[in-house]
């Protein structure tokens, strides 16, 4: 899951909450200055990043206001303690959903915990409002072989006969392409999206491919799709 997914993910629990009139992703200080804001509103941004190769996760960090001026009677009944209530009961809903769509996803982990603040006359305009901060942790596979590269260590041995890797990303759909580096090496291991290895066969089926030794074709039984990394270990004959 990338950043644009969470920010779609968070945009649209936001929108789809019955109380919130307005959710403001990334830009809510020229959303204020503007004075357009119909309120309730949730305001979001992204505060940092964390990526650990160990844990094999990236790990974003969001702050969260949800604001409400206190001379709407409608909804704060001309009460601070009623718009605290309703703030907190909003900010409750926007958690469980994101925890249930955490917990049903693989994809994605959200924060189990969360610390709430209460903020009152702090910003313009803003008579109440709540922040919190909270997390999602998602999927870093640390993948070299997923890089879109050609770029090649200047400490990699020379020896015609070590081992080499050729990765790259499927740029549209097809059932095969030629690589004329790979001309006359020995196909050691071939996998799409690191899934298990392909078989070589001559009549390949949904498994299996075909490599052309003499002019560097790979034909596959099944279409490939543009965006797909391909890895193919090779090393001289």
């Amino acid at each position: 899951m990338t950043l644009n997914n969470i920010f779609s993910y968070l945009q649209t629990m936001g929108d789809s909450h019955k109380q919130l009139k307005k959710t403001i992703i990334n830009d809510r200080d020229e959303w204020l200055s503007n004075g357009d804001v119909d309120y309730p509103s949730m305001f979001l941004e992204l505060k940092s990043a964390k990526t650990s190769r160990d844990n094999r996760s990236t790990i974003y960090t969001f702050v969260c206001m949800i604001a409400d001026l206190s001379n709407v009677a409608a909804f704060a009944q001309e009460n601070q303690q009623e718009v605290q209530s309703d703030l907190t009961q909003i900010a409750e809903d926007i958690l469980s959903l994101l925890q249930y769509e955490s917990d049903k996803n693989s994809d994605f982990k959200a924060s189990r915990e969360i610390n709430i603040e209460y903020l009152t006359d702090q910003l313009e305009d803003i008579g109440n409002a709540i922040g919190f901060e909270f997390s999602i942790a998602t999927k870093y596979a640390s993948n070299r072989c997923q890089v879109p590269t050609n770029f090649i260590s200047p400490n990699a041995p020379t020896s015609p006969y070590i081992m080499a890797n050729y990765s790259f990303r499927n740029d549209a759909p097809k059932y095969s392409f030629t690589i004329e580096a790979l001309k006359n090496k020995q196909i050691l291991y071939l996998s799409i999206d690191a899934e298990s290895p392909l078989k070589v066969n001559s009549k390949p089926n949904i498994d299996e491919f075909y490599y052309n030794q003499s002019i560097g074709e790979f034909i596959f039984g099944k279409e490939l799709q543009e965006g797909q990394i391909i890895q193919i270990l090779n090393r001289s004959i």
